[in-house]
């Protein structure tokens, strides 16, 4: 039997907030909480997001720069 949440890769956010004790909040959560990294992941490259509400934020903060 084939374990299917090996085969589905992990979510990666956007750090955002990082805890004193190393804990990582995303960018996409609405109050500041620790990432879950049995489930997801997260970095610090824009580039590297695979997070759909993440990569709406970082294109939202992009284009507010561009036209400002």
């Amino acid at each position: 039997m084939t374990n299917v949440r090996a085969l589905r890769p992990k979510i990666i956010h956007r750090a955002d907030k990082i805890c004193s004790d190393g804990a990582v909040s995303a960018l996409c959560f609405a109050s500041p909480k620790p990432i879950d990294l049995g489930k997801s992941t997260w970095s610090n490259r824009d580039e590297a997001v695979t997070c759909p509400r993440c990569l709406r934020l970082i294109q939202e903060k992009q284009a507010s720069k561009a036209s400002a």
